[in-house]
């Protein structure tokens, strides 16, 4: 069962990023004149970038590692890389929601 809904969610991850992210993000930094690194929402779309490829990386590793065993000790070998992986991918997704209002709470509450 958590090996399903953990498939389930690296794939819906692979598919959010390949389909909204990556175009959002080349849109975004089209030239290397548009990284400013002095611009607080710059960095902050940086690190939520790095973040939310490390947190993908570590479950497409995490699911191939464990390849849906039935045993249940495969998976609890690996309970402290899971804990990472899940702090890194919370914090990409409060990154990322920290960029959402900063883009569109002004057009959203004017």
């Amino acid at each position: 069962q958590h090996g399903i809904t953990m498939l389930a969610a690296v794939v819906l991850h692979t598919i959010t990023i390949l389909g909204v992210m990556v175009p959002s993000f080349i849109s975004g930094f089209s030239s290397p004149a548009s990284i400013d690194l002095t611009n607080v929402l710059v960095v902050t779309s940086l690190i939520h970038a790095f973040a939310g490829i490390a947190a993908l990386l570590l479950g497409i590793w995490l699911v191939a590692s464990w390849r849906l065993k039935v045993d249940m000790k495969a998976c609890f070998a690996k309970k402290g890389i899971m804990r990472i992986a899940i702090t890194i991918w919370l914090i990409a997704l409060f990154l990322g929601i920290v960029m959402y209002w900063n883009f569109y709470a002004p057009t959203l509450f004017g």
